[in-house]
């Protein structure tokens, strides 16, 4: 489901008898805005204007658990800011196995990068793991924001920087470190991932087995 949201109208006054002797009326961000919002501001300052234009680009998407918003194959034209939930990027090999390459938490992006910039087919799928709270971008609109705001480009080069490091680590901590320590790694760093996301894709980001994930986090608790 998409909703379109705009600004809440805050009203401060002094009433009396119906006569009113002073009012100011101020104009703030939806609250679904928030988080994203103060993301941005740590790249630059979002003007009145600035905040329209975030506003006209982004739609509010409410999804359910089991939901799929990318299919492997198929072209990508959304970008998604996880307000709240998880979500997961997982690929399907030859033989119909399952490998989940990414999980997304409140306060991310998540898409198919290289399907989304490019505009090629998607390598993966993108999964809801739980009831999900998304704002979603199309590409002309996210270009648009691009174009538009000095924020927008350095905090989208921030999240590329940050998912290409991600799975750059990822890769090393599959050889150099023990099943026990990635999952240890994962509670550390990611806490709210390594406790809500079901054991399935844990473990099969983890490069494990779900029983092996289960036995490891037995051990620790």
């Amino acid at each position: 489901m998409l909703v379109n949201v705009q600004r809440d109208l805050l009203i401060f006054g002094i009433f009396s008898n119906h006569i009113v002797y002073c009012c100011v009326m101020i104009t703030t961000p939806n609250p679904v805005y928030r988080q994203l919002l103060s993301q941005l501001q740590l790249f630059d300052k979002i003007s009145d204007e600035d905040l329209d234009t975030i506003m006209q680009g982004f739609s509010l998407m409410s999804i359910k658990k089991g939901e799929l918003l990318v299919k492997q194959g198929s072209l990508v034209n959304r970008l998604y800011f996880i307000n709240s939930g998880f979500l997961r990027a997982y690929y399907i090999n030859e033989e119909g196995e399952q490998f989940t390459t990414s999980i997304g938490e409140s306060g991310q992006m998540m898409t198919s990068f290289e399907g989304f910039q490019k505009g090629v087919k998607a390598t993966e799928f993108i999964e809801a793991v739980s009831d999900c709270e998304l704002l979603v971008v199309t590409k002309s609109d996210y270009d648009r924001i691009y174009r538009s705001l000095k924020s927008w480009p350095k905090y989208c080069t921030s999240i590329y920087e940050d998912a290409i490091l991600r799975s750059g680590e990822r890769l090393l901590d599959m050889q150099r470190l023990n099943a026990t320590q990635r999952y240890e790694k994962l509670l550390r760093n990611r806490p709210n991932v390594a406790m809500h996301v079901p054991v399935k894709y844990l473990a099969s980001y983890l490069g494990l087995q779900p029983q092996s994930l289960s036995r490891i986090r037995a051990q620790i608790k």
